[in-house]
């Protein structure tokens, strides 16, 4: 078995194929590392340094990349979307990994797009306050920058059901 640890202090960045699953990698410097096909199931990358970084293959589903550094970062066919940070601190994500699919990430959730309407709708409806239209607004952003940037993926009806007519293309909130 491979001495992680010990590649990383020595300055490897060759990590193909590694098994890293839980790992601890919070904050790491993984600058231009090789990661091509690391399994990262469930690791804690937050505020970690992937910048540059060879990620193309590697398994991240439940991978925690709150506050990563990505840029630059080949992620292959898999995709991230930098959303906005409410009042109250979540951070919102839209990411499609291999096996996972397209998820909305937003502090502890962990939401199919379907999910993440049903629960923002139920819980913080539109113009039910500045929490509500701060979420639906990230929302909104998440799904036109992902248009925009040509990603496709499907669960397009949910967002016409639920938002046709109440936000406009850039994510203001408008009477029905």
């Amino acid at each position: 078995m491979r001495d992680i640890i010990a590649e990383y202090t020595t300055g490897t960045r060759d990590f193909r194929g590694a098994y890293l699953s839980g790992a601890n990698l919070r904050g790491a410097n993984l600058r231009g590392a090789n990661l091509r096909g690391a399994y990262l199931y469930g690791a804690d990358l937050s505020g970690a340094n992937l910048r540059g970084a060879d990620l193309r293959g590697a398994y991240l589903s439940g991978a925690d990349l709150s506050g990563a550094n990505l840029r630059g970062a080949d992620l292959g066919n898999q995709w991230i979307i930098q959303g906005g940070t409410r009042a109250d601190g979540y951070q919102f994500m839209l990411t499609n990994f291999t096996n996972e699919g397209v998820r909305v990430k937003a502090g502890c959730r962990n939401f199919t797009w379907d999910e993440a309407i049903a629960h923002w709708t139920t819980t913080r409806p539109i113009g039910s306050g500045a929490l509500a239209d701060e979420t639906h607004t990230i929302l909104a952003y998440l799904w036109d920058l992902s248009a925009i940037r040509g990603l496709s993926w499907e669960n397009n009806l949910s967002w016409e059901k639920t938002y046709h007519g109440r936000i406009n293309y850039h994510g203001r909130i408008t009477n029905v």
